[in-house]
């Protein structure tokens, strides 16, 4: 649900303006719909039909990756929030970045 919220966040401004605006809303939109597959997977019992796959280890890696994704989209967001550049977008892209 909080990467939809931070999806909606991002897409309610310009986010074209600022490239790395761009990289967040990628990794949003990325991870929602990882998350939405890996979650249905679960959900309907993949892990009982693909015994192969190590379920353990790929869960970690995803989130792992998910949270590295995360800390970079972050750290985009966060630096590319100016409180004078923009007064109306300022508290969307602020509420984007915590």
């Amino acid at each position: 649900f909080l990467g939809l919220l931070q999806w909606a966040l991002i897409a309610s401004t310009h986010y074209t303006l600022v490239p790395a605006n761009g990289w967040v809303m990628f990794v949003a939109v990325t991870l929602w719909i990882l998350t939405t597959i890996l979650f249905c997977m679960i959900l309907f019992g993949a892990q009982r039909k693909l015994i192969t796959v190590p379920w353990p280890l790929t869960v970690m890696v995803y989130h792992g990756g998910a949270t590295v994704l995360y800390l970079t989209a972050f750290l985009a967001n966060a630096a590319s929030v100016h409180p004078f550049h923009s007064s109306y977008f300022y508290g969307h892209m602020a509420a984007a970045a915590v």
